[in-house]
């Protein structure tokens, strides 16, 4: 497992773990992230956030809660 703020752009994931209290775990899921779910990085530079393609939709990944994500290529 990796955390996803090292996975390249242009890759595709599966979400394995997320760690940190209940509150960020259901504010990750309001935003369709949990575990099983597999996702495409878009964008990963060390300024600005993580942007994903999760479904047919783009979400902002803060650095601090992609500290928190596991992922496995697929």
């Amino acid at each position: 497992m990796k955390l996803i703020e090292t996975i390249p752009e242009n890759f595709e994931v599966q979400i394995q773990k997320i760690t940190g209290d209940n509150f960020l775990k259901e504010k990750l899921e309001s935003l369709g992230l949990y575990k099983g779910i597999k996702i495409k990085i878009i964008k990963n530079n060390k300024v600005d956030p993580l942007l994903v393609k999760v479904d047919n939709r783009r979400v902002s990944i803060s650095k601090g809660l992609g500290l928190k994500i596991f992922v496995e290529l697929l």
